[in-house]
Parts: C-alpha cells; sequence; structure tokens
C-alpha cells in the first residue's frame, strides 16, 4: 500500500478529508470487531497524520489494528445479512412478489419509481448545456464550427444520464425457474429483454457491489453462469436482498453459504525465489535481521494513470478555458449568464482533476524509484529510504514497537475467486509502518517472523 512519506504534503490534506468523508463519517455503518475480543472498535473522531497507517485500539483487551486492515476485518453487513437470511424466512415489509406452481418458481422485483439523483442532475446538465448550445448556434456567425460540436457532446452527455436515470428508476425485473432453465425478463416500459441460462451452467448467485451512492456501495443481485451474468435489484433494501438471493440458492439447490478459493495459497505453491522475482530480500544474523523492499510494482499503474488523468484533465481544463474566454460578444444576455456560471463550475472541477493526476503521478513515481531497508535488533528498528538520491533515516526505539504481524489491507474478487493482499504491519506507538504490500503471504509471514525474532517481540499466541 501507498506510504503516506511519499504522499505530496499538498495532497495529504485533501485526501484526508476524502477519507474522513468515505470511511469515517458512516455513522450508521457496523463497527468492526475486535479479532480477539470481540468488542466493537471505536470509529475516530478524525484521521491523524498517519492517515490510513493510524491506529485503532480495542477499548476491552487493548489489542491494536491499523486504520486500513480494520475495513476488512470481520464480518461485512452483507455476510451478515445472508447468514441470518439463511434461517429467517421474506422480509414481513417486502416488494418482491413469489409464486411457485410444483417445480416452478417465479420471482418479481418492482420498479424503484421516483425520481432519483441521476435523473434530476441529467435534467439541469441537459437543459444548461443545451442554453449554452443554442447561444453558440444564434451569435456570430463567426462562431467556429469546432466549438458547436464540442458543446453538443455535452448535450449527448445529459441524454445519457437522463436514459441511465430513467432505465435505474423505472425498469423490473422477473425471474422464471423450472427444471431445466432460469429466465431473466428485464422491463424497461414497452422493451422487454431476456436471458436465459441453463440450470447446470449456473454457478454462482450473490451480492456484489453495482455502485456507490453517498460514499456507500450499494449491492446488487448477480446470479453467474458459464454463458454470463444476471444483474437486479439494487433498490430492494439490505435485508430482501440477502433473502432474495438464498431463496434462489434455494430453489437452484445450492449450498446457502458457498465458499470461493483463495488464490493466495495457490500463488505461493508457485512462487519463485526473491532473487528471481525481485522480491523483498532478508539477512538474518546473531546481531539482527536486514529487510531490503524493493521499489512497488503498484507504482507503476499509479504513473501512467497520473498520465492519463493529467493528459485528459489537462485538455478538458484547456477546452473549457478557451469557451470560457472566447464568449461571442452579441450572445444573448441569457447566454452569458449561464456560459459564465458553467464555465467557473467547469474549470473548477476539471482543475480538480488535473491535481488529482498530478498527485497519482508524483506518487507513482516516487514509489517507482523508492528503496527500503529495514534494520531490526534488541534495541532498535532503523527505517531507511531512499528515492533518488534522497535518503532518509526512521529510528525508533524497540520499546516502541509493541508488534509486528500480516495483515490483509486490500480485498478484491475476480470471477468468483477472492484474492486478499497482504502487508506487514510494524505497529508503532502513534502510527503503523506498512512494508511489503502485494508481496507473497509467505514471504512476508517469514520476513514478520525475523524481524519480530530480531527485536524479541513474543508471538501473538505466547502473549
Amino acid at each position: 500500500m501507498i506510504s503516506t512519506s511519499l504522499i505530496p504534503a499538498w495532497l495529504q490534506r485533501p485526501l484526508r478529508w476524502f477519507l474522513n468523508r468515505t470511511l469515517l463519517k458512516n455513522k450508521n455503518g457496523a463497527s468492526p470487531p475486535c479479532e480477539r475480543c470481540g468488542e466493537s472498535l471505536p470509529r475516530p473522531a478524525s484521521l491523524s497524520d498517519a492517515l490510513f497507517d493510524m491506529l485503532i485500539t480495542c477499548p476491552r483487551c487493548g489489542h491494536s489494528v491499523s486504520l486500513l486492515s480494520t475495513f476488512i476485518s470481520g464480518k461485512s453487513e452483507v455476510e451478515i445479512a445472508l447468514k441470518s437470511a439463511a434461517t429467517s424466512g421474506q422480509p414481513a415489509v417486502g416488494r418482491v412478489v413469489t409464486e411457485r406452481v410444483g417445480d416452478k418458481s417465479m420471482w418479481q422485483i418492482p420498479a424503484k419509481g421516483g425520481c432519483s439523483f441521476l435523473i434530476g442532475f441529467g435534467i439541469i446538465w441537459t437543459a444548461l448545456s443545451s442554453l449554452i448550445l443554442a447561444g453558440s448556434i444564434i451569435g456570430e456567425k463567426s462562431q467556429k464550427l469546432s466549438l458547436v460540436l464540442f458543446i453538443s457532446v455535452f448535450v449527448l452527455i445529459g441524454i445519457t444520464i437522463l436514459y441511465f436515470g430513467f432505465r435505474m428508476s423505472f425498469t423490473r425485473h422477473t425471474l422464471w425457474l423450472d427444471a431445466e432453465t432460469l429466465t431473466h425478463d428485464r422491463h424497461f416500459f414497452r422493451h422487454t429483454r431476456r436471458v436465459t441460462f441453463l440450470r447446470e451452467t449456473i454457478r454462482r448467485v450473490e451480492l456484489v457491489v453495482f455502485y456507490e451512492q453517498n460514499y456507500k456501495p450499494v449491492h446488487g443481485i448477480e446470479i453467474r453462469s458459464d454463458a454470463g451474468k444476471m444483474r437486479f435489484g439494487s433498490q430492494l433494501n439490505l435485508d430482501e436482498k440477502a433473502w432474495l438471493v438464498q431463496d434462489i440458492r434455494s430453489a437452484l439447490e445450492m449450498d446457502l453459504e458457498p465458499k470461493t478459493p483463495d488464490v493466495n495459497k495457490h500463488q505461493a505453491d508457485a512462487t519463485p525465489s526473491p532473487a528471481e522475482t525481485g522480491g523483498m530480500m532478508l539477512h538474518e544474523d546473531s546481531n539482527g535481521c536486514i529487510v531490503g523492499i524493493p521499489p512497488s510494482k503498484f507504482g507503476r499503474w499509479l504513473f501512467f494513470a497520473g498520465i492519463f488523468f493529467t493528459g485528459i484533465a489537462g485538455f478538458m481544463l484547456y477546452q473549457g478555458l478557451s469557451m470560457f474566454l472566447h464568449e461571442p460578444e452579441h450572445a444573448p444576455i441569457f447566454f452569458r449568464i449561464f456560459s459564465g456560471g458553467f464555465g467557473l463550475f467547469w474549470c473548477a472541477g476539471v482543475g480538480m482533476g488535473v491535481l488529482f493526476g498530478l498527485g497519482m503521478l508524483i506518487i507513482g513515481w516516487r514509489q517507482l524509484t523508492t528503496r527500503t531497508e529495514v534494520s531490526a535488533n534488541s534495541t532498535l528498528l532503523l527505517i531507511t529510504t531512499t528515492t533518488g538520491s534522497r535518503t532518509t533515516e526512521q529510528t525508533y526505539p524497540r520499546s516502541d514497537v509493541s508488534d509486528v504481524r500480516v495483515t490483509p489491507c486490500i480485498s478484491s474478487r475476480n470471477n468468483g475467486v477472492q484474492k486478499t493482499t497482504y502487508r506487514i504491519e510494524v505497529f508503532l506507538q502513534d502510527r503503523v509502518w506498512g512494508i511489503g504490500f502485494g508481496q507473497p503471504r509467505e514471504r512476508l509471514e517469514s520476513v514478520a517472523v525475523a524481524l519480530r525474532k530480531a527485536m524479541k517481540i513474543p508471538d501473538a499466541s505466547q502473549i
């Protein structure tokens, strides 16, 4: 994971604000439990300078975890809802209509209805961009065709937003299951789209994240088969989604708690040596140990993504400034008002995109050129970071180090296979120091054991 020391100072404050909004302001979300005693871990009121490497301490047993690992430890709301739905019936207040006749089952999921955010935003976007387009056409005949075409793109964007908004609000679904097939009908006004899977080709029925709303993930139901996937149900509440997933699994005679393989174990069996992969290097002797950590491969992705975002946002900022600064002199007054307001809104938003891209580019470059060496013994911990020609050293007395352990930091799913990325976390008095992000778990475990041995830190099982 990105070390906070690699994040530019000007980017740390907006990043702290963003993390506060997305991770800490979810008042209705359940706090994850302590992995030792089960007590709910406290949510900090605000982030410290350590950002995602901030310490979270259990109020009952004193066990500490990092903020980053806290949000993937324990069971999520979705897992809890699915487990509860496996033993309970359909929620008392439900919108799904079910019908069973013999070996045939039918589920009807009604449309969400109402005016969604996308519809409202699409109406405003389309109206403003249409007014600006009308002003550019009505204005001087010398107006460049390229400007008219450029504004037309935003009208098309607004129409597209409206289409998806109406589709999300007014689409209803029907599932038909018989002895041989599962059929999904998606009704959008008078148009119906049908997808049919053979029962024996269906592999999974589960809740997955469709999108985010108010910084919270919105889950929907996904049915995967060898022939493709069906997706629906994001408009239902969580309890009804969980019940519907378990009801469909039961009708398909599937396991109500399917287990997905973790690819980390299979990857470890074929993992070559650190010298072959350019991975972490470990040297142990009677005085302690030294760990060499090469530049992160994740930095390459960040670097090129930063170039892409900076280039696209820079081009859009240039076009927006051109439209804003070269306004037709004889354009109607309403056009000038809307054009000026839209231009300021556009340039401010795209300017943030340029800064975001630059931040990714800088962090990616620093990760590509940064090497870290960790030296540990019974008296101190020394972390030496070299970025280009610049070298920084951070020294901590052994008494400041409470633990060293391997923890999960990112969990992802691809084609039904669960993949968890780990790192070593060194627990200090006021923060966590993360190293080795993305390395094989077995290699991280061996390095963590060597660090604990060098600093004479007992294993958790011995505490």
